[in-house]
Formats: C-alpha cells, structure tokens, sequence
C-alpha cells in the first residue's frame, strides 16, 4: 500500500505545482496589463460602473473611473461617453451616478449614452457594442481599474469592437497596495478559471 500512497503524493504535488505555475502565468498577465495605457483617439470612452454606496453615493472606485472618463473628454480624445451599469446592492443604476458626476464636472448631457443594464463586465460590452453599431462608432477607450481593464477590452474585442485599454489609475483599488494584490490575484483566478472551463 505504501508505494501507492507515495506514487498519489507525487502526484498530488506535481499537480499542485502545476496548478500554482498556471495561475502565476495568469498573475503575471493581469500585472503587465494593467499597465497597458492605450488612451488615444476613439469614436467613444466607455466608462465599466463599480458600487454606488447607501445615499446615492459613489464609491471611491466609481468615482475615480468616471473621473477618468471625464478626463479623456476633456483632454479631447473622444466626443462622446457610454455610461455603463445597472442598479446594484444600493440605487439607482451606476450608469446613473456616472451621469450626476460627469453633469457636476461640466460635461454637457449630449455627450453622454446611459446603459443602464448591465450587470456583469460580459453584458456590458455586449449591450454598449449595441449602442456602437446603432451609432457608427468602431472604436472604444475603456475605463477601468487597471486590473480589470486587459479583460474587459479582450470583451469588447470579441463583440467586434477596436477596443483601447485606458487604466484609472487613481482608484483606490490600485492605489492602495493591499487591494490591488487582492484583485490581482482575483482577477488572474477569473482569468485561469475561464481558461480551464472554455
């Protein structure tokens, strides 16, 4: 019995060590993507929603990301804003709060396409994707923790859309050392999932 034993060990740590390696390649993604800033000249930003807090406020880390969005606006990149994201643990909609900042911070309501539908990153490249083809619009800064944006732009990539990663680099989420290791590693793990389950 005992070689057996031995021979499940060996095992078990090869595969252990398998499974580290692979999520350390994903790691190692996320963390040279997050410093992948493609800002430049689009038909459109779309700026990806994150929690509004109790009050209708907006978190730290939607605030920060539209923050940039209006950057890109005003430094005249692009002419036109899609908002996107739908009521989440507290109301109203994210693309909503977006809208009452960006209003607040000078930006006309004209440059502005709400979507306020969106529940996951998947959806909303979907349902802006939508809103681009309506319009005419090929191409698309998106805004995001710079985690997340690799993912979210490899989204919007396969809805057809010429997808440039603009990184928020001012959200606390990156900012703060202890939380971008956290969702580091959070996204390399959704990455990796995905990968394993496609």
């Amino acid at each position: 019995m005992r070689p057996d034993w031995n021979r499940w060990v060996r095992r078990g740590r090869w595969a252990l060590l398998g499974s580290l390696a692979y999520l350390g390649l994903n790691v190692l993604e996320v963390v040279l993507g997050s410093y992948r800033d493609r800002t430049g000249m689009a038909d459109c930003a779309i700026i990806l929603g994150a929690a509004v807090w109790p009050g209708e406020r907006p978190s730290l880390t939607l605030r920060a990301r539209t923050w940039r969005g209006g950057e890109v606006y005003r430094a005249g990149y692009t002419r036109h804003l899609i908002l996107t994201g739908s009521v989440g643990k507290h109301p109203p909609a994210e693309a909503e709060v977006m809208r009452r900042l960006l209003t607040a911070w000078g930006v006309p309501a004209e440059a502005m396409v709400l979507e306020d539908q969106a529940k996951t990153t998947a959806e909303s490249a979907r349902l802006c994707a939508e809103i681009m083809r309506r319009r005419g619009w090929e191409s698309a800064l998106i805004v995001s923790d710079p985690w997340h944006t690799p993912r979210a732009a490899r989204l919007f990539r396969r809805e057809g859309i010429r997808a440039l990663p603009c990184p928020a680099f001012d959200s606390p989420t990156w900012t703060r050392l202890g939380k971008r290791l956290y969702y580091t590693l959070r996204e390399a793990a959704i990455l990796a999932s995905r990968r394993f389950l496609s």
